[in-house]
């Protein structure tokens, strides 16, 4: 796999700078794999390169989870699939078509997809993103930006009652899309508990237990 890719980097960087750039290239993929800065250092038939790269990457990891969800089915096995930050899936046309394919067949071979991300906005800028979030059976929305909830209100019919459940409120608080019903609810979780503290993404409370 890894000579794959390799492979591939060095036909896009050449077809971008217009010449045999195999040697540059594979000096350029050895240096990607020590220095992750490199490419803010380099000009525009990297960045090219590097998002065709990216989207055979993103494609790569897709299709070895649908082939985990096919291997799972025929062990009568369910898989729960978890994508945080799932807005930069719809950075790239590819991998977002392929996920808006996979979110619609999954529930027939047992699986079953959950979407992360902390700006809606972001997500909701691509179509393909907005039909998925629309045709979800289950949503769970926190506290939510002001152009956040304009566009959650439009897309999920989400009346200015219920918008009051995810403005300006506490951690644990919000509203939950089962189906056709919106129902706000409150999850005050206790912070005194190991429970708590292993799941706790706040960057000081995890530096306080340290």
């Amino acid at each position: 796999m890894i000579r794959a890719c390799r492979d591939y980097f060095e036909v896009e960087v050449e077809r971008e700078v217009g010449l045999n750039a195999a040697t540059v290239a594979s000096f350029l993929w050895d240096i990607m794999r020590l220095d992750p800065e490199m490419k803010y250092r380099h000009g525009l038939a990297w960045v090219k390169a590097s998002y065709r790269f990216i989207s055979l990457g993103m494609l790569v990891i897709l299709d070895s989870i649908l082939n985990r969800i096919t291997a799972n089915r025929m062990k009568g096995k369910e898989t729960f699939i978890f994508i945080d930050e799932i807005y930069l899936l719809f950075m790239h046309e590819f991998s977002a078509q392929f996920l808006f394919k996979l979110w619609k067949r999954v529930r027939k071979y047992g699986a079953y997809c959950t979407g992360i991300t902390q700006n809606v906005d972001d997500f909701l800028q691509s179509h393909t993103a907005r039909t998925m979030l629309s045709n979800s059976e289950y949503i769970v929305m926190l506290n939510q930006a002001a152009t956040d909830r304009v566009e959650l209100a439009k897309l999920l019919n989400i009346s200015d009652l219920q918008l009051s459940y995810i403005t300006n409120v506490e951690a644990g608080c919000g509203l939950i899309k089962v189906d056709s019903s919106l129902v706000p609810f409150v999850n005050k979780f206790p912070r005194d508990t190991k429970l708590y503290r292993l799941m706790t993404s706040n960057l000081s409370e995890v530096t306080a237990q340290r």
